[in-house]
């Protein structure tokens, strides 16, 4: 048995094995912005059940219950542009053994006009989606898979799945996964081989039939992959080493002529008690669609920063308290931010020193 059929008879013997699934994966796309604050609060989650079990209970840092009264209200105003979104990726190839903060395994290049958001997540995931609008439109999701791992068991739904050979990728062996009957209609991925063996996969819902073969081909073929960097527009330098770093998120999107992007870094202290540090422009954020708000925490503390290059940079606070005294208290660690403005050629891709 040769390479190619080994590899079709074992993706042909896992649609047989595959456990009916529980996951709808168009939903977990569709909800991709909560991804963010899923990332966040994981620690407080997995913190919290463990004080439950030994019967204490979580206070807003503080102390207190109460509300806290809202800060100052920000200016509003459309940011500068950024580059736009098609034609070459955001990253930037990384230096071997470098110290990058955030990285990714291949990104995309060329994407149709209506995409307007890209996001980078722990793990080298990408994501990317049409925001706005009345319908929903495309909703993409790129991930390089690990050496030696094969493209992901299919999902057994009421229809069942379909497998198919496709025609090459960049000269690369490939298939397609159909799922259909999920709660945002079919989901199809495309897998492919690269030159260094692994497997690439690109996943796409709310694709009529005609886009499912010709779209998700035409951004195959451009995606780059390789060990790439993301720029970020904050260097966060100078942190004792009880802060330690738990994920990193970048988001960047256009949406009614607004520019906007978000960097998030997510740290915990030496207690388990976790803080985000965020940098955006200093202009509301664009509305694509209503964000989810049943993962947001009722009792956050903020303290904001407005940068002369109108980056505005925030650290964030949860139930848990953050002992803050190596560094000064919350405008001490705020001092150890520094943003680089919003033109991206001057963002760093080792953003925590």
């Amino acid at each position: 048995m040769n390479g190619d059929e080994g590899l079709s008879t074992r993706l042909a013997e896992l649609v047989d094995q595959s456990p009916p699934s529980t996951v709808d994966a168009a939903l977990a796309v569709r909800t991709g912005r909560a991804r963010r604050t899923r990332h966040r609060l994981t620690m407080v989650a997995a913190v919290a059940a463990v004080l439950a079990g030994a019967g204490l209970s979580l206070l807003p840092e503080g102390g207190g219950g109460s509300a806290r009264p809202a800060g100052p209200a920000l200016p509003t105003r459309s940011a500068p542009p950024l580059p736009q979104l098609l034609g070459a990726p955001l990253t930037v190839p990384a230096v071997p053994g470098g110290r990058e903060t955030l990285t990714t395994e291949a990104d995309f290049g060329w994407l149709p006009e209506e995409i307007n958001e890209l996001e980078y997540f722990p793990g080298g995931e990408v994501s990317a989606r049409t925001l706005g609008g009345d319908t929903l439109r495309w909703n993409l999701y790129l991930k390089v898979l690990p050496a030696g791992q094969l493209p992901d068991p299919p999902r057994a739904q009421a229809d069942g799945p379909v497998l198919a050979d496709a025609a090459p990728v960049g000269g690369g062996r490939a298939y397609t996964e159909t799922v259909s009957g999920g709660s945002f209609g079919d989901s199809v991925t495309l897998y492919w081989q690269v030159p260094d063996g692994r497997w690439v996969s690109l996943a796409g819902t709310y694709l009529d039939l005609a886009e499912r073969d010709g779209l998700l081909r035409r951004i195959a073929e451009s995606v780059v992959v390789g060990h790439r960097a993301v720029p970020l527009p904050v260097v966060v330098s100078g942190l004792p080493e009880s802060f330690r770093r738990t994920s990193v998120m970048f988001t960047r999107e256009t949406v009614r002529s607004l520019d906007w992007w978000s960097a998030e870094l997510n740290f915990v202290d030496a207690g388990g008690g976790p803080l985000t540090i965020t940098a955006t422009p200093d202009a509301e954020e664009p509305q694509g669609y209503p964000r989810p708000t049943d993962l947001e925490p009722g009792d956050t503390k903020q303290t904001c920063r407005v940068a002369a290059d109108s980056v505005r940079v925030c650290l964030s606070t949860y139930a848990l308290p953050v002992d803050f005294s190596a560094v000064g208290g919350r405008e001490g660690l705020l001092d150890r931010v520094r943003a680089l403005g919003q033109d991206v050629s001057g963002w760093a891709a080792e953003a925590v020193r």
